[in-house]
């Protein structure tokens, strides 16, 4: 959350404090979607956001444990291809 809040100049404080309380699927969609046109105030544009995604529901949300399950999918995709890199790297 913090390279989140860096990558869009937002404070820290306020990015926890929205992100509070939600689970991880729900922090990581926010993440994930969030955009603020040039210039747009950042810290506003995540506000509403954010309020707009606890008012009217999390659309397209999988379950937490499909969540779990794509996040080590992820996890196992990007260690395959470091080591192959790496592996690339060494026969070069």
């Amino acid at each position: 959350a913090k390279a989140f809040a860096a990558r869009w100049g937002l404070e820290w404080c306020l990015v926890k404090v929205k992100l509070e309380g939600l689970m991880p699927p729900q922090r990581e969609l926010i993440m994930e979607r969030f955009q603020c046109p040039p210039g747009h105030v950042p810290g506003g544009k995540f506000v509403k956001y954010v309020d707009s995604c606890i008012e009217n529901g999390w659309k397209y949300l999988p379950s937490y444990s499909e969540w779990v399950a794509d996040r080590e999918e992820k996890l196992r995709a990007k260690a395959l291809a470091e080591a192959r890199a790496a592996e690339s790297k060494a026969k070069a």
